[in-house]
């Protein structure tokens, strides 16, 4: 009898099974099924919130499900042990191969914790797996923080190898240190699934640090195809005298599959030239066929030209292309270096090797010698490494990444010389050539200890340089006889005329990027003439117009502000002086930037300007903007005027010609040093200084009254210097000054100088230099504001009858802390009381009894990022005022008879906070035995600054405490049975 349900009842069973077969199809089919090596882990912490990430190797259905447990496979049971708990993720939605999937700690983005799933920092793993505990298919497993952490030891921190899992296989990781663990990817983000696995495998490739968790990976993992293919070697070096050389071409990972690839030359990013360095190249297909294994290799022969010319090293790049099936990786790009068997011609030019002694006092003469090099090849010669010699050895070493350009001078001198323009030479400090003046021979050998060229020397001394008549091709003669013009004894980096290598006017940019000042020698000079060759910008047809900074100005003493020119194309103004950053980079997008960079005044066409007319004459100005009655503040009165002319011309002298056209001129020029090595970078040349203004070098000058609006005349007869003197810096004066500079802990600092002479009185001169902020922006600028001027050197007169104070400021660009030190001239009398006071801690620091004095800044900023265009200006960031007194007393009686203390004392230790070291003051009354110690707060002695007999009087000790942890510690002074303590602030 059949069976007959309700309507009702029927459509109730029917909806049972639908749903019963709805929840088989999705637990059976919509979700990925995987297998061991599908799964990779990258990060594991085990302090803080237990995080970690993986990765899948294959592509991920929604809801698919992967577990992770921190339990051990036990091989006794053959099952996982049930002492921990179980992590399930499931996709919400499908998930590509390679995303970096993480879990944050908690039941989140599709996490679902059960039991207690907590990994340990002191030993533990993490395995996965899908399906069931009792039957699960194991995926994954990472292990760390002991000897073997896949050996089971009857406890939680260590588990056996599950089923399918093996090192060999790359499915497990044994990492052996403690706390968090990460992936570093920089070994490897792209591969197959083998390669990823073997490199995630592989413990050397992963880091560690015990406290600090680790932040996801940011990029995802990128699965390739096999077969792979790729260069074995990316670099290969070969001679263009061997002859041929082979590229490897290797099957990295097969998968029984034929695949062909082609082997590409690259011309557009080669120096070497096919057909000419190599016989043509035409593009070769490699092969490997269906059997080939993991690592086979296929060849690819390349044919070398030998000739006779120095080219110098050349490059040819081949690309692999173009594969068949399968994927290329890295390296893909294989770089052949075809080293040159031919020595460069390089051309000793001009030596000087028995220098005068004349204007030199107390140096040695043999500081100012010098070999001048020309590159005379037909390239650029890398100089890296090279080696000059005489007859005694080595004497000098060409650092790394020296390149010559072609037609370019190299000058290596004994010591640093006196500023010039050297014709846009490249310099060298060789610190000592020690050349033998009664015969030696002069070296050059390249890097492979082969020598390139040579010059031998003999005879008697002749307080002149030996050079080529005419350059490069002739004979060595006497330069006095071989300068038909003017009989120079010497030209180094310049032609015997005088003129430069290459150009008639040029000039060497060196040091680094930053400001420079600069003016032209030449007529009809655009700025495009002179700066071609470097990066500009912000202005009309430069190499990036929209830049909103504009990195040429000349300055506007009437609108006290920089302006810029409209063109490119503009023509400098001569006799006026220009500021330019010059930036690192090469204007040529490809080109190596770098310094030195070589400005000369050449056209386009390859003619050099002419020199500018003499005379020149240019407009200064000085106008009284804020109406104050007076040129003060920090911008009136100064104007930017350069050197017009292809000849050094004389400080003194150009003092004459700016006191004739208006004698209320300031007695002291700026010129910038872009060499400043830590100081404020510009350089106060003084009226009756025996020093010189080069070719193409800007300085600053400033009129003292309102009202000037005149022309200077520059006449090239009365500025010209004269040739012959010495190459480097020497004075004779006995100057009588002080000089306080204040430092910052990074090298950075500022000098306020007071200087006694007959040219100085107790007002206001102009003598008295006036401070111009650095245009470095991580600069200290130090300086005194008197009337409303900032002055940083005082000229007083040399019979000084009665005490002074100069308030001193500073601006220290967000500095914490800075030290005073300080350099008293031996012609000072002794009986003068020099002292720095220190107004907002009330200290007194005796200038004879102490070497210097650091202090807190209040101020917790760091150096600011300032835009580089906003050192133009006159104004000072972070400037402090009147903190500190610079006292000068010359009516003090003598030390000796000073007034003993009137007890003993123990003063504050200053700064306090300090950071590395501090100043710890003491006072006796008598000559005593003094014992002053440093302790920690464990009751140890670090440090023992006096132990021994002082006499009466104020005294300090410096502790510097740079080897010290950050903590209190105490000062202990001991005398006459006495004992005092001090807690002092280490903090770092």
């Amino acid at each position: 009898m059949g069976i007959r349900l309700q309507a009702d009842t029927f459509l109730k069973v029917f909806l049972l099974f639908a749903l019963l077969l709805g929840v088989a199809f999705q637990e059976g089919y919509s979700q990925t099924n995987l297998s061991s090596g599908d799964i990779a882990i990258t990060t594991v912490n085990t302090s803080g919130d237990k995080s970690f990430d993986f990765i899948p190797l294959v592509n991920l259905e929604a809801n698919t499900t992967i577990k992770f447990t921190n339990a051990p496979y036990i091989d006794a049971n053959s099952a996982l042990d049930n002492s921990e708990g179980t992590l399930t993720y499931t996709t919400a939605n499908a998930i590509s191969a390679g995303t970096v999937i993480s879990y944050p700690g908690s039941d989140v983005n599709g996490f679902k914790s059960t039991g207690d799933f907590n990994p340990a920092a002191s030993g533990d793993n993490i395995i996965v797996f899908q399906g069931d505990r009792s039957n699960p298919t194991y995926l994954y497993g990472i292990g760390w923080a002991s000897t073997d952490n896949w050996v089971y030891e009857g406890d939680t921190t260590t588990s056996d190898v599950p089923p399918t899992l093996s090192e060999s296989a790359n499915t497990i990781v044994n990492l052996e240190a403690g706390g968090n663990y990460q992936y570093n990817d920089g070994n490897g983000t792209r591969g197959t699934v083998s390669s990823l696995l073997k490199l995630i495998g592989n413990d050397e490739n992963w880091v560690q640090q015990e406290d600090q968790v680790f932040s996801s990976l940011s990029e995802s993992f990128t699965l390739l195809t096999p077969p792979t293919v790729a260069f074995s070697e990316s670099t290969i070096d070969s001679s263009e005298g061997s002859g041929k050389v082979e590229l490897s071409v290797g099957l990295v990972e097969s998968n029984n599959t034929e695949v062909e690839v082609e082997v590409v030359f690259i011309s557009n990013s080669s120096t070497a030239t096919n057909g000419n360095d190599f016989s043509s190249y035409t593009t070769q297909t490699i092969k490997f066929d269906d059997e080939a294994s993991n690592g086979a290799i296929k060849k690819v022969a390349i044919d070398l030209t030998d000739d006779d010319d120095f080219e110098g090293d050349e490059t040819a790049v081949f690309q692999l292309q173009n594969a068949s099936v399968g994927t290329i990786i890295e390296p893909d790009v294989a770089t052949l270096t075809i080293k040159d068997d031919d020595a460069p011609n390089i051309v000793i030019n001009e030596v000087l090797y028995d220098p005068s002694d004349a204007g030199n006092k107390n140096r040695d003469a043999t500081k100012n010698e010098f070999v001048e090099f020309v590159n005379n090849s037909v390239n650029d010669v890398d100089i890296s490494n090279w080696t000059l010699s005489n007859n005694e050895g080595a004497q000098f070493s060409f650092p790394s990444g020296t390149i010559i350009p072609v037609g370019h001078v190299f000058v290596v001198f004994t010591s640093a010389p006196k500023a010039a323009n050297f014709g846009g030479a490249f310099l060298f400090i060789a610190g000592s050539l020690q050349f033998n003046s009664n015969g030696d021979s002069i070296i050059l050998k390249d890097d492979q200890d082969n020598k390139v060229t040579s010059f031998s020397f003999s005879g008697a001394e002749s307080e002149e340089s030996l050079t080529r008549n005419p350059d490069i091709t002739g004979s060595f003669e006497g330069h006095t006889s071989a300068d038909s013009d003017d009989n120079s004894s010497s030209s180094p980096g310049r032609k015997v005329d005088g003129t430069a290598f290459g150009s008639k006017y040029a000039l060497g940019l060196r040091g680094s990027a930053g400001w420079r000042l600069v003016s032209t020698p030449t007529k009809n000079t655009s700025f495009k003439d002179l700066f071609g060759d470097v990066w500009i910008q912000g202005i009309s047809n430069s190499d990036d117009e929209g830049a909103e900074f504009k990195n040429i100005v000349g300055w506007d003493e009437a609108e006290k502000q920089f302006i810029n020119p409209n063109s490119v194309y503009d023509n400098m103004i001569p006799g006026r002086g220009y500021a330019i950053y010059v930036y690192d980079d090469a204007r040529v997008e490809g080109e190596e930037g770098g310094f030195p960079k070589v400005i000369n005044t050449n056209n386009t066409d390859g003619t050099v300007n002419e020199e500018n007319t003499s005379p020149v004459t240019v407009n200064v100005s000085a106008n009284d903007a804020d109406q104050s009655g007076s040129i003060d503040g920090s911008d009136e009165g100064w104007n930017l005027l350069g050197n017009p002319y292809g000849a050094e011309i004389s400080v003194d002298a150009l003092f004459t010609a700016l006191k004739d056209a208006n004698p209320n001129v300031n007695a002291n020029i700026a010129v910038w040093d872009d060499d400043k090595t830590g100081g404020p970078g510009y350089i106060q040349l003084q009226e009756g200084d025996q020093e010189y203004i080069s070719p193409f070098e800007a300085f600053w000058v400033r009129y003292e009254v309102d009202g000037v609006n005149t022309n200077v005349t520059l006449n090239k007869e009365e500025l010209a210097s004269n040739q012959d003197k010495s190459l480097i810096e020497s004075s004779t004066k006995d100057d009588v000054e002080l000089d306080l500079t204040l430092h910052g802990e990074e090298g950075y600092f500022d000098t306020f100088t007071l200087a006694f002479s007959q040219n100085g009185n107790t007002n206001l001169n102009r003598f008295d230099a006036y401070q111009l902020t650095s245009l470095d922006i991580n600069s200290i600028n130090l300086f005194s504001i008197i009337s409303d001027k900032r002055i940083t050197t005082k000229e007083l007169p040399n019979e000084l009858e009665t005490g002074m104070e100069f308030p001193l400021s500073y601006s220290a660009n967000g500095r914490n802390q800075l030290t005073f030190k300080w350099d008293i001239n031996n012609n000072i009398p002794s009986d003068w009381g020099l002292t720095l006071i220190d107004k907002e801690v009330g200290r007194e620091i005796d200038l004879r009894s102490a070497q210097e004095y650091s202090f807190s800044v209040n101020s917790n900023a760091k150096l600011k990022a300032v835009d580089e265009g906003n050192r133009l200006n006159k104004s000072s960031e972070d400037e402090n005022g009147s903190r500190f007194v610079l006292a000068i007393d010359p009516n003090l009686e003598s030390q000796n008879n000073t007034e003993l203390p009137g007890s003993i004392k123990l003063n504050p230790n200053y700064p306090n906070p300090f950071n590395p070291t501090t100043t710890i003051p003491y006072e006796i009354t008598e000559d005593a035995e003094v014992r002053l110690t440093v302790w920690n707060m464990i009751g140890q002695k670090v440090a023992t600054l006096v132990d021994g007999m002082v006499e009466a009087g104020t005294h300090e000790e410096t502790w510097n405490a740079q080897s010290m942890p950050s903590g209190i510690y105490i000062a202990r002074f001991e005398v006459n049975g006495n004992v005092f303590t001090r807690k002092m602030t280490l903090i770092k």
